[in-house]
């Protein structure tokens, strides 16, 4: 039976989270951190962060769902300090460990949670696992014929973009945010990321990556991680999933169970 608690931590106790687990697992079994996507509550989008908690806890993993400074019901600092996702997750750890809940940690992250686990990752010897979920995406050769492939056997897919183009009138755009002033990460670059794979790779962290159809503008086919980063290919603790039929935020049930299933049987066979 899976149980959920009400968690305060961290100083004066302004983080908050909810820690799904069976009540009955050994302080040596590996806990789950799930922070939260973009400015999204702990919950998730669709309620996506509670069934994977609860699915990760029936398959024996603690797993804390929880807000970071200034987000659902965490605290945001003081005006004077600069909030950094990592030391939330940290402090996360530090009370899990408190309670003899676990002494090994994973991170499960979309998006812009996926940024913030890997910073995790590389911060902290307790993390031995890594699920990124739509965070960083290079072109390949592959990537690229698919990419124009598809384009050259739709002739809308050019017309379109260019009548929007030629129509375009800069000085009637409203003003107001623009898309890359609201960007929540900054990706690396492809030998930075690979340099902090190898990282993780030599202190043998479990690696899990998967991307939705939401992701095709960057992201096309299974491989591509894989051909942008080959060094992955000799890895064994990985799993690199390609979802075209499910959008960013797994808006049906059966986009949320695929993701799930999968993170689920990850974690099982390498945690």
């Amino acid at each position: 039976m899976i149980r959920e608690q009400a968690l305060r931590f961290g100083p004066g106790g302004r983080l908050f989270g909810i820690l799904a687990h069976s009540g009955s697992e050994p302080a040596r079994k590996t806990a789950l951190l799930i922070p939260n996507t973009g400015l999204d509550h702990r919950c998730g989008p669709n309620r996506l962060h509670v069934h994977l908690s609860r699915a990760l806890a029936e398959a024996g993993f603690p797993t804390l769902r929880m807000d970071l400074s200034g987000l659902g019901d965490s605290l945001p600092l003081p005006p004077d300090v600069e909030a950094d996702a990592v030391d939330d997750l940290r402090a996360a750890m530090d009370h899990l460990g408190s309670l003899g809940i676990a002494s090994r940690f994973g991170g499960v992250g979309i998006c812009s949670g996926g940024h913030d686990v890997h910073r995790l990752s590389l911060a902290d010897p307790r993390i031995v696992a890594s699920a990124c979920i739509d965070h960083y995406a290079w072109p390949t050769a592959g990537f690229r014929l698919r990419y124009w492939s598809e384009r050259l056997l739709d002739p809308r897919r050019i017309a379109n973009p260019l009548t929007r183009w030629v129509r375009r009138d800069q000085a009637a755009e409203p003003a107001g945010i623009r898309g890359e002033d609201a960007d929540l990460f900054v990706q690396p670059s492809a030998s930075g990321f690979s340099r902090d794979l190898d990282h993780l790779m030599n202190r043998k962290v479990a690696l899990f990556f998967l991307f939705t159809g939401d992701m095709l503008s960057a992201y096309n086919y299974r491989g591509q991680l894989t051909d942008a980063i080959p060094s992955l290919r000799r890895y064994a603790p990985l799993a690199v999933h390609f979802l075209p039929h499910a959008d960013h935020t797994f808006t049906q049930v059966a986009m949320r169970q695929a993701f799930v299933e999968a993170l689920s049987r990850w974690a099982t066979r390498f945690l």
